[in-house]
Parts: C-alpha cells; structure tokens; sequence
C-alpha cells in the first residue's frame, strides 16, 4: 500500500465530497491509500469487464465508484483473491455506508463495472448487489475521520 500524493487526494476527496448526500458533514478523509490487488484480481475483472461489454453491446457498460466496508479479518482475503470469498454490498453515497456501519474507519473506494440491472446486479436505495463479485475492484483505501475524532493510520496491508 501506498500513501498518495495530495492532488491524487484532493481528486478522490472531491469524489468522496461529490458522493455524499451531506457533502462530508460525517466523516472526512484522513489519510488514502492505493490499493495493489493480486494480479489474478485485475486479471478476473479486467476478464469480466471484456466480457460484460460484449454481453451488451452495442450499448456502453456503465464503471461507477463505490463503497465498502470489509471487516479486518477479511482484508488479507481481500488483498489476495478479491472480493470472490466475501458477502458484499457495495454503497454510491459513503457516508450511508458510514451511518450503517458506524464504527468503521476505514473504507474501501471501488470500481464497478453494473452491466444489465436484474440479470447482473441489484440496487436498493443506492445499495448494489452484485451477481458476480469480478465486477468490483478496489482501487483506494480511505482512513476516515468523523468529527472531533482522532484516527490513527495503519497500512491496510499490516492488518491481520
């Protein structure tokens, strides 16, 4: 994991802000890293993604942001074989991700390739359901912080 460059942070901060049905009010971003995951993760979804678009054709696939929680002892899975062990529903406004699990600091920002509603993927309330988990990659590791709360980084790859 890498810590990143401002400009790298304020883009995915101006994501994270543009996201949020509060503009940040709950929580803002601390600290970020990019995410390396295995190449057979990249591989899968980049294998998906091809797919998905002639699955469609001639219409465009649809990539959008996301968010995550994965619990500690889970991120070491996710690190070497993706999301393909874990039960994940992926959230477009983060801090809702935050008001359900309140006690998480750190998020995982993820790239979502949608496909077909109903045959591929499922949305609630601005919840999604995936039907086939390679179509989700995780690109950044978000530390953040709420209000008047001090948070300590830890790389996401030093967590058993």
């Amino acid at each position: 994991m890498i810590r990143l460059v401002p400009n790298l942070v304020k883009f995915i901060t101006t994501q994270w802000t543009n996201a949020t049905s509060s503009q940040g009010e709950l929580a803002e971003i601390a600290f970020v890293e990019q995410f390396n995951p295995a190449r057979q993760t990249i591989e899968n979804f980049e294998r998906y993604r091809s797919a998905m678009e002639a699955k469609i054709a001639p219409n465009k696939l649809q990539t959008i942001i996301g968010y995550i929680v994965v619990p500690n002892e889970a991120i070491q899975t996710l690190i070497n074989v993706g999301f393909s062990n874990l039960n994940s529903l992926f959230y477009r406004d983060p801090e809702l991700l935050l008001i359900d699990h309140p006690e998480a600091n750190r998020v995982f920002q993820v790239r979502i390739a949608l496909g077909r509603p109903v045959e591929d993927y499922t949305e609630l309330d601005g919840k999604i359901k995936l039907r086939d988990l390679r179509a989700a990659i995780v690109s950044f590791v978000l530390i953040v912080a709420r209000p008047n709360q001090a948070v300590q980084y830890i790389p996401t790859n030093e967590i058993q």
